[in-house]
């Protein structure tokens, strides 16, 4: 059978990598692989979205608190709002989002007026509101009562990765045309990154808005400057990225490959620890907010 696997890895710092292990391992829950997870800010939440559409609410030791069970197919996102008392859910293949409170109540619903599809979400900052892409190549900014406040695109392909900046004022979007762009919260686009040679994973910015990291289709994981500027190339992986994560002190790159590879490096790219001996590739990945543990999702062969 195959079943799938949580683990929360504790104490990621440099003075105790090199002997860790998993602490928690959840092997029930989901039917499938895990699609998505997040930490709720102060650390005591777990989420989890999986592929068979269902969203779970944990406790960190790995009690089951809640199920959502509203969407129909893989989960995209599953995020705690950044106050922690509400949860984003998206599935990749239907035209509705979700506001939940943590006792599974919907609070607002995100419905996509086209018969295009939800993408990939995220909350801004400040949790007042959302940032969406469909697979109508376009980007749109959603208050919490449910209402477009912008909508623009620039994109030739998907949207892969949407993030805030730290101060709200900019965003960027990730895609499958191979590029990063940026732009203001009135959908003007201040830059494009020609990132990668493929379609892109992930992007994110780095804690202080300095910084961003890309990973991508054709194995590398990169380090720009908000500018555009290539600051470092990582590292190279055998296989394409699977997905990057900052640590949340921008201190930390944790990234995974499609064929199992998981390497936390630092900004230079340096090793700290290699947990590709977890024999159990990654499909998402999470840092609490101190950036002393990590969330990953994947499946495991029983």
């Amino acid at each position: 059978m195959r079943c799938l696997s949580l683990l929360l890895l504790l104490g990621c710092c440099l003075t105790t990598l090199q002997a860790q292990k998993p602490s928690l391992i959840v092997p029930q829950g989901h039917s499938s692989l895990i699609s998505s997870v997040d930490f709720s800010p102060e650390g005591q939440l777990i989420l989890t979205g999986g592929y068979e559409g269902t969203v779970k609410i944990w406790t960190k030791e790995g009690r089951l608190l809640q199920t959502i069970k509203q969407h129909k197919t893989s989960i995209s996102v599953a995020q705690f709002s950044p106050d922690g008392q509400s949860i984003l859910t998206a599935s990749n293949d239907e035209s509705t989002a979700y506001l939940w409170s943590l006792d599974g109540q919907l609070l607002t619903s995100f419905q996509e007026v086209s018969e295009g599809v939800f993408v990939t979400a995220a909350f801004a900052p400040d949790g007042q509101s959302i940032l969406t892409t469909n697979d109508a190549l376009e980007i749109k900014i959603w208050n919490l009562q449910g209402q477009v406040l912008q909508t623009f695109s620039g994109h030739s392909s998907w949207v892969t990765n949407v993030d805030f900046a730290p101060d709200g004022r900019s965003l960027l979007t990730a895609s499958q045309d191979q590029t990063v762009k940026i732009w203001d919260t009135s959908g003007n686009l201040i830059r494009t990154i020609n990132a990668h040679d493929d379609y892109l994973t992930a992007a994110y910015f780095s804690s202080d808005g300095q910084k961003i990291l890309t990973s991508s289709g054709d194995k590398t994981v990169k380090l720009w400057s908000v500018e555009g500027q290539l600051l470092r190339n990582i590292t190279t992986f055998e296989d394409a990225v699977a997905g990057s994560v900052f640590s949340p002190d921008s201190q930390k790159i944790l990234s995974f490959s499609d064929e199992g590879t998981t390497l936390l490096m630092d900004l230079e790219g340096r090793l700290l620890k290699d947990f590709s001996d977890m024999d159990n590739p990654l499909t998402c990945a999470s840092f609490s907010s101190d950036s002393q543990r990590i969330l990953t999702g994947g499946i495991m062969g029983i």
